[in-house]
């Protein structure tokens, strides 16, 4: 492992937890909103996002493909003659606050401080349906978007981790080659296989303590602090791969 000269981070699960995710508040907030001009109920709405989410999911993941919240939308609302003043933005917005709840992963303030203190660029490369906007206001709401150089979200690109093609685009971003880059996540076959694809250092971040498996990761943290120790010792030479 070689020193990095920029940090790239997951999101969910990675700087913040996801909490709960209620689809149903997210959806009722949607109607509440609509021009609902013939009358679709609930019940209704939930079928027909069901049945749309069976045909699209399982090809996002097999394809590395990515169906944004705005295109789902689409799909969905215009199919049920539901239409909406809001815009799409503020639209993905409201069902976002009415459906979903996050929190900081303990210990994620102080590592971002401490990496922005060795003049390291960081950034967050997060695979989800929503935007890049909508994924700032999140973190925003934390106190933690000044902290990050920008938000690259899958649904503003069309692809989904591990695409080697949105790390390499990440990394052009920091103006870093991809060798000098560690990426930090929480998933083995999104996060660790995708940054190592390009040649990153992957850094496993693991709090549950799972169990090892492929594709193999670099380091493996369990707490954030383990990130800086990480850091002094690959600075004085003294740490390769570990799992």
């Amino acid at each position: 492992m070689i020193p990095p000269k920029a940090v790239l981070f997951d999101l969910g699960n990675t700087v913040l937890r996801e909490e709960d995710f209620d689809m149903t508040a997210g959806r009722r907030r949607m109607l509440e909103l609509s021009e609902n001009h013939h009358g679709v109920c609930l019940e209704t709405l939930t079928r027909a996002a069901d049945e749309l989410y069976a045909v699209v999911l399982p090809q996002r993941e097999s394809a590395m493909m990515e169906l944004s919240c705005r295109q789902f939308a689409r799909l969905l609302y215009e199919r049920l003659g539901i239409t909406f003043a809001l815009s799409p933005v503020e639209l993905e917005l409201e069902f976002w606050k009415s459906s979903t709840r996050m929190s900081p992963t303990p210990g994620i303030y102080e590592t971002l401080d401490a990496l922005a203190g060795r003049g390291l660029p960081i950034a967050v490369l997060s695979n989800s349906m929503f935007s890049q906007e909508t994924l700032a206001w999140e973190l925003s709401h934390h106190e933690l978007s000044t902290r990050f150089g920008f938000v690259m979200s899958s649904a503003d690109y069309g692809l989904r981790k591990p695409h080697s093609q949105l790390f390499l685009t990440a990394a052009a971003k920091l103006g870093v080659e991809p060798q000098h880059v560690w990426f930090v996540g929480d998933s083995l076959k999104h996060d660790i296989a995708g940054a190592q694809s390009v040649g990153m250092t992957a850094i496993w971040y693991n709090p549950d303590r799972a169990p090892s498996s492929e594709p193999l990761p670099d380091a493996t943290i369990s707490e954030w602090s383990e990130l800086g120790v990480l850091l002094r010792q690959v600075a004085s030479g003294s740490t390769g791969r570990r799992s």
